[in-house]
């Protein structure tokens, strides 16, 4: 009975899962105008760059608390590419 439960709540949960899948794939029908694209490409590209700063910050805050070499090897490799795209 408690495994009859739990199917159910799996099968519920996949089937949310595929709903919401199906919601993100719709695609927008109109063309972007170069005005349009690069009104997108600057508001994004700000949002990015915000969003990659404070997940440094919070990396930074993580590894300071307790180093380890793992995670510094991973600091490292996202400072290059944050560098790379600069």
């Amino acid at each position: 009975m408690m495994y009859d439960e739990l199917d159910n709540a799996v099968q519920d949960i996949v089937a949310q899962l595929k709903s919401t899948a199906a919601l993100v794939k719709v695609e927008p029908e109109e063309e972007l105008t170069k005005d349009m694209l690069e009104e997108f490409i600057i508001k994004n590209s700000g949002k990015l760059i915000a969003r990659t700063l404070t997940i440094v910050d919070n990396v930074q805050d993580y590894i300071q608390t307790a180093p380890d070499a793992k995670d510094v090897a991973a600091f490292a490799e996202l400072l290059k590419a944050i560098a790379r795209t600069c």
